[in-house]
């Protein structure tokens, strides 16, 4: 048994030395280090802010990548921030957007090799991811000076208490708005300083960790006071005022106005240039005493200021005569008229479009009337106005707006009962004044007017009017009009006639025989009942019946004309038996007449070659005859002579070689 534990005994010490002696003959060799990681940051205890970068540093050998991950729930899960890295960087910049990550006070980062998940460290304790946001104001806005604002912003649950301050020269200095104020109270309402800059921020600080800062968008700070008007004034539509203000840091203002107390506002200027301060405003008709002056940043409505009490606008408005009217002399007229003034006003008439007003029509009528009546004076002008004006304050008055005519006219011709034929011509006659143009106008039933003409010069007094052949009636009226005025001016005539009684056959040249019957023809109104016909032989200066009672209707009459009857300056009248001044006569005259052939006559026998005397009676509207001949009983002729003077009565023929 002894010799059994020495020998194990010496066998251990051996094993031993030799172990020994194999470690040392290695220990000038390389052996393979240890992989391994250590995280240095964030380690626990850290705040970092949401929105920031920071820095992951770690330690490590033998390790070529790394993966690093978060955990927000102290390990328990965890998401990746990067899935492979150098890790001999032994860094990584971390931003930390608010929109992949939550606030956290629980939060660890761990760090392992991506091909070995053994080989791993993370934060030895939990640290605090923070948010402290600012939501507004941002960028977009622009503030007014001594307004109430909501100062807005995101803080998470590690916050409790910040301080809020705001700089106005780009952060150089900071100027307290709450030393302290509970990190849950955001809105805060903050009264805006008077301090107008372009570089204005807000800075929110945690009290309890003063790396949690936030910081706004740079936004600005206007201040735009309405000077004039402010309350109280009365100003007079169409006077010129100036409205007037203070501004700082606004560009352009929009100018508006309310004449209903500030329930509708009405554009003045879009943008008009803030610099100059003042605004030439004519004061619309908008009578009213609730009116307000409203203005604005053209481009940042919250920016505005207000009339701190309203004002008045008086208002006095012609509405009639206001232009193109037109008044005839001695006629009752009204004019009306539009205000809120309650004095008394005076009524003027100018005759030369308002330069001066030497008419008083109605020397006082309380303003709050609305309307006069007058009688119109015997002022004739085509450049009348009216002017309406408050008797305690002259200056507050209105015009009318154009020129309107003050005239008459008196038609003389026709006046009524006349009885005019168609187809002939007749002056109408008037008198006018204060009218330049007249028109000219027919009617046959008293409701629809024909144009005579559109247009002719007043002064001349008369114009020629061709009857048309067509019309005819026993009510016709006549008017004469102010052209430039509708109806207003006018004149009528009473009720007359006009009647349609025409010649057509003969018209004049014809050439017709004595002892012949011959058609006489017209038309004629339905108004003309009976006619006498009648022919004169001295191109009219006398005449003769030819037939007495013929109808009308008839159209046509067969004329035998005497034997003896001759005359080269012949006429034919158609006369209306129920009013002679209706008539028709041919236009030109003709010829009746006779010419009696002697000899030859018939029955004698001529030798061809030889001469023989024709001989003639012609009565004394013949002038000259044509001789012929004919030798096949009359069938045709062969002229012998033309244009020999009747007179002569005898033609010496010298017969030709023809036998017959």
């Amino acid at each position: 048994m002894w010799k059994m534990k020495n020998i194990i005994s010496f066998l251990l010490i051996f094993a031993s030395i030799i172990a020994a002696q194999n470690n040392t003959s290695k220990s000038g060799e390389d052996l393979p280090q240890a992989k391994t990681i250590t995280l240095l940051s964030p380690n626990g205890g850290e705040t970092w802010k949401l929105g920031s970068t920071h820095t992951i540093r770690w330690s490590s050998t033998e390790v070529q990548f790394v993966r690093i991950d978060l955990s927000t729930n102290a390990g328990t899960n965890w998401t990746n921030i990067i899935a492979s890295t150098p890790a001999s960087v032994g860094q990584y910049d971390w931003t930390l957007s608010s929109n992949l990550y939550n606030p956290t006070t629980e939060a660890r980062i761990r760090v392992y090799d991506v091909t070995n998940g053994t080989i791993i460290d993370q934060s030895v304790a939990n640290f605090t991811i923070s948010q402290l946001d600012v939501n507004s104001p941002t960028a977009a806005n622009k503030l007014q000076v001594f307004d109430n604002y909501s100062i807005s912003w995101t803080a998470s649950s590690d916050i409790n208490t910040i301080k809020i301050e705001y700089t106005t020269d780009g952060g150089i200095i900071w100027n307290n708005i709450s030393a302290s104020e509970a990190a849950t109270a955001s809105p805060f309402t903050w009264n805006v300083p008077d301090a107008p800059s372009s570089t204005v921020q807000i800075r929110l600080t945690d009290l309890n960790n003063s790396v949690n800062v936030a910081y706004s968008d740079t936004f600005s700070i206007a201040s735009l006071t309405l000077t004039s008007p402010n309350g109280g004034e009365d100003w007079f539509s169409g006077e010129t005022h100036a409205i007037t203000w203070n501004s700082t840091n606004v560009t352009n203002v929009k100018i508006e106005y309310s004449s209903d107390n500030g329930l509708t506002w009405n554009t003045i200027e879009n943008a008009y240039d803030a610099a100059g301060g003042t605004y030439a405003w004519t004061v619309p008709y908008t009578p009213s005493n609730e009116v307000y002056v409203r203005l604005s940043d053209a481009s940042y409505s919250n920016v505005d200021d207000v009339a701190d009490n309203k004002f008045t606008i008086s208002s006095l408005r012609v509405d009639s005569p206001n232009g193109g009217e037109g008044w005839t002399i001695g006629s009752s007229q009204t004019i009306t008229w539009t205000s809120n003034i309650t004095d008394n006003v005076k009524i003027e008439l100018s005759t030369d479009s308002g330069v001066s007003f030497s008419n008083v029509l109605v020397a006082s009528v309380p303003g709050t009337d609305g309307s006069s009546t007058i009688t119109v004076p015997d002022v004739g002008t085509i450049f009348g106005r009216i002017k309406i004006s408050s008797l305690t304050d002259p200056n507050k008055f209105d015009i009318s707006d154009a020129d309107f005519s003050i005239g008459k006219i008196t038609l003389t011709s026709p006046a009524g009962g006349e009885n005019w034929q168609a187809s002939t011509i007749h002056n109408i006659t008037w008198t006018s004044s204060g009218v330049a143009v007249v028109a000219i106008e027919y009617t046959t039933d008293g409701t629809t007017w024909n144009t005579i003409t559109p247009a002719t010069s007043a002064s001349t007094g008369s114009y020629s009017w061709s009857i048309p052949a067509s019309l005819s009636g026993n009510s016709v009226k006549v008017r004469v009009r102010d052209a430039n005025t509708g109806t207003s001016i006018l004149d009528e005539s009473n009720s007359f006639t006009i009647s349609g009684l025409k010649l057509t056959s003969p018209t004049g040249g014809e050439a017709w025989k004595s002892g012949s019957t011959h058609n006489i023809t017209w038309t004629a109104s339905t108004s003309i009942n009976n006619i006498t016909i009648q022919y004169s032989t001295d191109n009219g200066t006398t005449w003769n019946n030819i037939a007495t009672g013929v109808a009308a209707t008839d159209a046509t009459y067969s004329w035998a004309i005497p034997a003896g009857l001759s005359s080269s300056t012949m006429r034919i009248r158609i006369v209306n038996e129920d009013d002679t001044n209706i008539y028709s006569i041919n236009s030109q005259y003709f010829r009746i007449g006779n010419v009696a052939l002697s000899s030859p006559n018939g029955g004698e026998t001529l030798l061809a070659g030889g001469t023989h005397n024709i001989t003639w009676t012609a009565t004394s509207s013949v002038s000259y005859v044509r001789l012929q001949y004919s030798t096949n009983g009359g069938t045709s002729f062969i002229n012998i002579a033309n244009a020999v003077d009747a007179t002569l009565g005898s033609y010496t023929w010298n017969i030709p070689d023809v036998t017959t």
